[in-house]
């Protein structure tokens, strides 16, 4: 007996993602030499070589799990089979405890942020009467946010969101570069005190996004207009980024 999955031939796999995370794969294939002379026996021959519900995919660095092992008897033998994954972060290597339950929810939002620079990052000029200086203004931006439940086994929950609130991604997560990515917060509850050896609470981790990253810059103010002159860009002291936030390695977790 054969299990054909993702070749060229007999298989193939369509991923779907949001916000550049692979959010669900589903895999197509064929199970050839099935045992048996009948339909019945077949079907039984098949079933019974499908993954378990729950087995996880890691693939594209999502952790996806089997939600939905499906097959249909097509031929003497033969079974084409459909499994269906679907991310649960926490599973295969993060710290969530049960991959059926953890889950996550992303959403997008318009937020007023000042700007001092165009949209292809230029400089800004207005003029009056000869005298030039730096435009401000405001815009609305796209601000993506992630919420991430994950079921967890501790002594010391609060330690955990301690560590996390106000970290910054160290490394490429979600699609978004290093420190584009921040921890604003873990809302603990406990879900089972009684389990052995240790509690279990379900935390979930809420993170927003910024293009520009989450450390400050201090821009030089014309002390005699009170705005950014212009110019600014081209000299290399009236700028400075601060570095605040401390970075984790998100995918650690998740």
């Amino acid at each position: 007996m054969t299990i054909q999955l993702d070749t060229l031939v007999n298989g193939r796999m369509t991923v779907k993602r949001e916000f550049g995370i692979m959010t669900e794969a589903v895999r197509t294939g064929q199970i050839t030499g099935l045992s048996g002379t009948s339909m019945d026996a077949w079907a039984d021959d098949a079933a019974g070589q499908l993954p378990l519900t729950g087995s996880v995919l890691s693939i594209g660095g999502s952790n996806l799990v089997l939600e939905n092992a499906d097959f249909q008897v097509v031929d003497k033998a033969v079974a084409d089979v459909t499994l269906v994954y679907r991310v649960r972060f926490g599973s295969g290597g993060g710290n969530g405890n049960n991959p059926l339950r953890d889950s996550f929810r992303m959403s997008a939002a318009m937020q007023q942020v000042q700007q001092v620079v165009d949209r292809d990052g230029n400089d800004v000029k207005v003029e009056f009467n000869g005298d030039e200086q730096g435009g401000e203004f405001d815009v609305l931006i796209p601000q993506n946010n992630i919420e991430v439940v994950l079921f967890e086994n501790t002594q010391t929950p609060w330690l955990t969101g301690l560590n996390w609130t106000g970290k910054v991604n160290e490394f490429l997560w979600a699609n978004g570069e290093p420190g584009t990515w921040i921890c604003m917060g873990v809302d603990i509850t406990p879900s089972n005190l009684a389990a052995l050896p240790d509690p279990e609470y379900r935390m979930a981790y809420s993170f927003q996004y910024d293009p520009d990253g989450w450390d400050p810059k201090v821009v030089y103010i014309d002390p005699e207009t009170g705005k950014v002159p212009f110019g600014w860009k081209d000299q290399p002291l009236a700028s400075k980024a601060i570095t605040w936030y401390q970075t984790l390695d998100f995918n650690t977790k998740f």
